[in-house]
């Protein structure tokens, strides 16, 4: 029996997405530090690792390709550092 693991976020996390090309996105937004791992699930492999610090908000662009964070108030007005 062949068995495959994949270890996953070496970051605390707080959002998963998938997208329609198995694309998987961790990322730990809000009270976390921004930090985004952008996952191939075909390939099994990290294909990125943006930062998107002070990020409250996370949405796949229609082509799948892309990304958008934002930063929205009244949540959060003024960064910590």
């Amino acid at each position: 029996m062949n068995s495959t693991k994949i270890y996953m976020c070496n970051n605390f996390t707080n959002l998963s997405s998938l997208n329609i090309f198995a694309l998987l996105v961790l990322a730990g937004f809000g009270n976390l530090h921004g930090n985004i791992e952008i996952w191939d699930l075909q390939a099994k492999k990290l294909i990125s690792n943006p930062k998107a610090p002070d990020s409250t908000s996370f949405e796949w662009s229609p082509d799948g390709e892309h990304i958008l964070t934002a930063t929205t108030a009244p949540r959060l007005r003024v960064g910590n550092g």
